[in-house]
């Protein structure tokens, strides 16, 4: 396959172009063999025709003498046979084959050989001679009766030249080339023509396609035949999975850079001059550890589109003291209440990974737009386990509560952040079939409120 596609253009339109005229030029021939052949046959037949005519004629004007010998009374009616080498020869042969009469258009032409054909039966065939074409001729065996009963047998001969033949079939040959090479190159032209509108959807869609590669686009937009149009819906679809995909890592470099802040945060907070070499390093190994945990967290995250592995049933306090103690040092110098009113037992099937980011990042935030007090309470229903998280620090403004769930919105602009952490945190609860809602707060602040879908299995003790 590889040798026949080396020669083959790299054009579908000339691909195609080249197989229309092939298919063309093809048919014309076909077809100028046949109508000449066809021509051919007719114009013989109109010979045949003539010849018997012409027979006929001679036929009229032949008869037996009194000595019951064949004569030709007078000259036959076509002006041609007294014409000599006139192209219409007439001959005349008994039964012993001898010449019995000939025309005066025979007179310095050869003898033609004749054959002796049933009586009443017309033989048509062609003739040559040594230094000559040769033409048509009809034999025809005639028998008269006597009056003594006895018969006498003799053969007409009609002959004539294949110059009229000839110059009719190469007239109508010229004709036939002329009109096919112009029926040719006239259907040529309307191919061409048809080609260029059945391609011009796939011209329309590489158009599109360039302009997607320009960025002037986002996805093909066109209507297009049945048969492209499955082609243009896969490309769409590759191009948006490829748009999520680059979103996805984008998203996922920020969630990264955004989670590394807090056991950054600790290491830098630690004060050196005070704290135990053995304090340090314990606390150096534990946000080490703290941020290759979070490292495979995102890139797991980020490979899966941020859907759930694991369905780990987790104690809801237990963590929740994990973030506390974590906040207590990374604001160390931030005198903050931190109340935890989770009761024992409140669970939620989570992903720990997942239930530290969700968690954390709505304490850290509480903690760092807080005055002095961060409050965290746990209800349950008969759907919901519901965890709220109230600061007592200036509250989001309500026009600005749905807004700050989007990546990249703040509701304060001067401090500093990049507007990631609630957008992360609503990415993860959606996953897990759960709801994220910012309201304000009794303490006068805001109000974080978490609702996931109620453990269906009671946990492990």
């Amino acid at each position: 396959m590889r040798g026949v596609r080396s020669w083959l253009p790299n054009s579908l339109r000339l691909r195609l172009l080249l197989t229309a005229s092939l298919v063309v030029v093809l048919f014309f021939l076909l077809a100028i063999i046949l109508l000449d052949t066809a021509f051919r046959k007719t114009a013989e037949n109109a010979i045949n025709d003539q010849l018997m005519a012409q027979l006929y004629a001679l036929l009229s004007v032949a008869d037996l003498n009194d000595r019951n010998l064949l004569e030709v009374s007078e000259s036959p009616a076509e002006p041609r046979f007294s014409v000599p080498e006139s192209g219409l020869y007439a001959y005349i042969f008994d039964h012993q084959g001898r010449l019995v009469w000939k025309s005066d258009s025979a007179l310095n032409v050869n003898e033609i050989e004749y054959r002796m054909s049933k009586v009443g039966e017309p033989l048509f065939s062609r003739w040559k001679r040594p230094g000559n074409s040769g033409g048509f001729k009809l034999d025809f065996t005639v028998v008269w009766e006597l009056e003594s009963e006895a018969q006498i047998t003799y053969t007409f001969l009609i002959a004539e030249s294949p110059g009229r033949y000839s110059r009719s079939v190469s007239d109508f040959r010229s004709v036939l080339l002329w009109w096919g090479g112009v029926a040719s190159a006239l259907l040529l032209a309307l191919l061409l023509l048809l080609l260029r509108w059945a391609l011009a959807p796939l011209r329309r869609v590489a158009l599109e396609i360039r302009q997607i590669e320009g960025g002037l686009q986002e996805q093909i937009t066109g209507l297009y035949p049945d048969e492209i149009t499955a082609l243009t819906q896969n490309i769409n679809r590759l191009i948006a999975n490829s748009q999520k995909t680059l979103v996805r890592y984008r998203n996922s470099l920020g969630n990264l850079a955004h989670s590394l802040k807090t056991p950054l945060a600790m290491m830098r907070g630690m004060d050196i001059h005070t704290e135990t070499r053995a304090n340090i390093a314990h606390l150096v190994d534990e946000q080490s550890q703290r941020m290759v945990d979070i490292v495979e967290y995102q890139l797991k995250r980020a490979t899966t589109a941020g859907s759930s592995s694991g369905f780990t049933i987790l104690q809801c306090d237990v963590w929740i003291k994990k973030i506390v103690s974590t906040l207590k040092k990374v604001y160390s110098e931030k005198p903050i209440r931190f109340e935890n009113n989770l009761y024992d037992g409140l669970s939620v099937n989570m992903d720990s990974a997942d239930f530290l980011e969700v968690c954390g990042n709505i304490a850290d935030n509480a903690a760092k737009w807080c005055l002095g007090i961060v409050r965290i309470d746990g209800t349950i229903d008969d759907q919901w386990v519901s965890l709220s998280f109230d600061d007592d620090g200036s509250g989001i403004p309500h026009d600005m509560q749905q807004k700050v769930l989007s990546r990249g919105v703040r509701s304060d602009q001067h401090m500093p952040g990049q507007g990631i952490g609630l957008s992360v945190v609503v990415e993860i609860v959606e996953s897990y079939g759960g709801t994220v809602d910012v309201l304000s707060s009794v303490l006068g602040g805001a109000r974080i409120v978490v609702k996931l879908p109620k453990v269906s299995v009671a946990p492990n003790q």
